[in-house]
């Protein structure tokens, strides 16, 4: 079970380092959103600038297919880890329930082994007192 925690916690830690790179995705679309509209807004004044809009609007066309690659595969990365981590749960809940199972079977059979105690217990006692009367009858016989 403590190698399962492991399991999880180093699950865990590569989620966040997951979902920490989505964030830089993220803000790294913005970004290329944001230098998009303003070389869209430069390409109204002049026929140069025009072009060279054009060009810089390509690049950033392949920089975002890029992004979105990236994040795509981020999120496929954090589904994987998400599933490894609902795994790796499920393991664990299983065996807390079986320890469970043994921890109830185990008390049933202390219990039984008490129970048993008791009326061996109870068994010697009754033969005690049965040695008792006979001793007393045959006392009463021998009189």
């Amino acid at each position: 079970e403590e190698h399962l925690e492991k399991q999880v916690a180093v699950l865990e830690r590569q989620l966040e380092a997951a979902a920490e790179e989505a964030g830089a995705q993220r803000e790294l679309r913005q970004q290329l959103e944001e230098t998009r509209d303003a070389l869209l807004r430069c390409a109204a004044d002049a026929a140069m600038v025009d072009k060279e809009t054009e060009a810089a609007s390509a690049a950033l066309q392949r920089r975002h297919a890029s992004a979105e690659g990236q994040r795509a595969a981020l999120e496929l990365r954090v589904e994987g880890l998400e599933c490894q981590l609902r795994g790796v749960s499920e393991e664990i809940d299983g065996h807390r329930t079986e320890f469970e199972e043994q921890r109830i079977a185990h008390q049933s059979a202390a219990s039984r082994v008490h129970s048993l105690e008791m009326a061996a217990t109870d068994g010697e006692r009754l033969q005690a007192e049965c040695k008792e009367y006979l001793q007393e009858l045959r006392s009463s016989e021998d009189r």
